[in-house]
């Protein structure tokens, strides 16, 4: 309970508004500063965590403070500019979690100066540790299954974007996951037929074979 003026505010924790619970996420740059205020608000919203960093005077305290607090954090050396590190990076999440979801980059840069006193050098590794330090750890990444539920996902996805009925569709979705109470549109809306229902309860029945999240 928090007090504005005269007035008394509930306000909500993170995990209440939404969770990440069963997630990985990996977080490069994470052991301070902006890469440890994300990794923080991904813990708290109940994500598994790789902190990622080149320094372990920065990295081993990160880790463990943050599993004093009971989150579940690993911590690995890693100098994203180098792709042996970032291959090791990413087979050490699989390796303790499984799989990873959440792909945080928050390494790189130029160093801090005025914009024309930076050399073209300068500029160069600024590309490298931030732009491909990405690409790097996309193509580490489990391309195949990221392309395999994204097939899945796509025939409702067609239909949820139709022009006209897809309103109806995304309703009647929403309300068979629970969202809300009813698919019901204001006119001139034209509600879903019995024979669209049955095609897109469907569609969510073979999408749930895929992923288990679309289970309704």
């Amino acid at each position: 309970m928090q007090r504005v003026g005269s007035i008394s505010l509930t306000v909500p924790a993170l995990s209440e508004l939404f969770t990440l619970a069963g997630r990985v996420a990996i977080v490069t740059g994470g052991s301070r500063g902006l890469g440890l205020e994300m990794a923080e608000g991904l813990a708290e919203a109940g994500a598994s965590l790789m902190l990622c960093a080149r320094r372990a005077e920065w990295l081993t305290p990160a880790v463990t403070a943050m599993r004093a607090q009971g989150f579940t954090v690993d911590g690995m050396l890693c100098d994203v500019s180098k792709a042996d590190d970032v291959q090791a990076v990413v087979d050490a999440t699989v390796a303790r979690f499984g799989k990873v979801d959440i792909l945080v980059t928050n390494t790189g840069g130029p160093p801090a100066a005025a914009f024309l006193d930076l050399t073209e050098s300068q500029w160069q590794d600024g590309v490298n540790g931030t732009l491909m330090n990405v690409v790097r750890l996309s193509k580490q990444g489990k391309r195949d299954e990221a392309h395999d539920l994204f097939d899945a996902h796509l025939p409702l996805i067609r239909y949820e974007q139709q022009p006209g009925p897809g309103l109806a569709v995304r309703k009647y979705v929403m309300m068979r996951r629970g969202i809300i109470a009813s698919d019901t549109l204001r006119k001139p809306g034209a509600a879903l037929s019995p024979t669209a229902r049955a095609e897109v309860d469907y569609l969510l029945a073979r999408l749930a074979q895929k992923d288990s999240r679309a289970k309704v």
